[in-house]
C-alpha cells in the first residue's frame, strides 16, 4: 500500500460519517497535490451537472492553474487517501469589505447524498483557521441552474447578492453570487 506524506487536518468529528460496515471513515483536509489535482480534473458528473466536466481540450490550462494556486486548494480524502473533494480559497475587497471566496467541490459519487451541507461548512471552517480570517463575509458562485448546490448553500446560510455573466470552455453561463455574513 502506498503511503502519502503530508500535514493533514482531521475534519471536526460531525463530518466523519458511519459507511456500510457500521464503523467511522475518517476524512481529512489535507494541502492539494499535482497527483490529487489530476483526479478532480478526470472527475465525470452526469447530467444535468456536466457543465462541472473538465473537457480535455482544457485540461492542461486548468492542472495550470491548480498548480500556480496550490498554497490555496486542498483536497479531502478519506483513509484510503481516495479523494472525496476540494476546497478552494481567494481573498479579495468587495465594497471596501475583504472576502474569503470559496470554491468547493465533491467528487460524482459523493454527490446527492446530503454531505453538503457540512462539507461547505468545513470548507468555511477550514478557510478561517488556516488563513486566520476569523470573521468576515464569504462569498462563493455557483452556476444558476444547479439547484442542488443553490439549495445547499441557502441551507448554510448564503443569500444571492448579484449574478455574473462569463464564459466557460467558450459556452456562455451565469452565476449566482452569494453571501454569507454570519459564518
Amino acid at each position: 500500500q502506498r503511503t502519502t506524506n503530508h500535514t493533514a487536518f482531521p475534519l471536526q468529528p460531525a463530518l466523519k460519517t458511519v459507511n456500510g460496515t457500521g464503523r467511522q471513515e475518517k476524512k481529512m483536509i489535507v494541502p492539494m497535490t499535482e497527483e490529487y489535482a489530476v483526479r478532480y480534473l478526470d472527475w465525470s458528473y452526469p447530467e444535468p451537472y456536466e457543465f462541472y466536466n473538465i473537457p480535455r481540450a482544457h485540461y492542461d490550462e486548468c492542472l495550470e492553474e491548480v498548480m500556480e494556486n496550490l498554497p490555496y486548494w486542498f483536497a479531502v480524502i478519506d483513509e484510503n487517501d481516495r479523494l472525496l473533494g476540494f476546497y478552494e480559497f481567494s481573498f479579495h475587497e468587495e465594497n471596501e469589505e475583504k472576502v474569503m471566496e470559496i470554491g468547493l467541490g465533491l467528487c460524482p459519487e459523493e454527490t446527492g447524498k446530503g454531505k453538503g451541507l457540512e462539507f461547505v461548512k468545513q470548507a468555511i471552517a477550514h478557510g478561517r483557521r488556516h488563513f486566520c480570517f476569523p470573521d468576515g463575509p464569504v462569498v462563493l458562485r455557483v452556476l444558476d441552474s444547479n439547484q442542488r448546490a443553490i439549495k445547499t448553500y441557502e441551507r448554510a446560510g448564503f443569500k444571492v447578492y448579484g449574478e455574473q455573466k462569463a464564459s466557460s470552455f467558450g459556452k456562455p453561463v451565469t452565476f449566482l453570487c452569494m453571501k454569507n455574513s454570519g459564518l
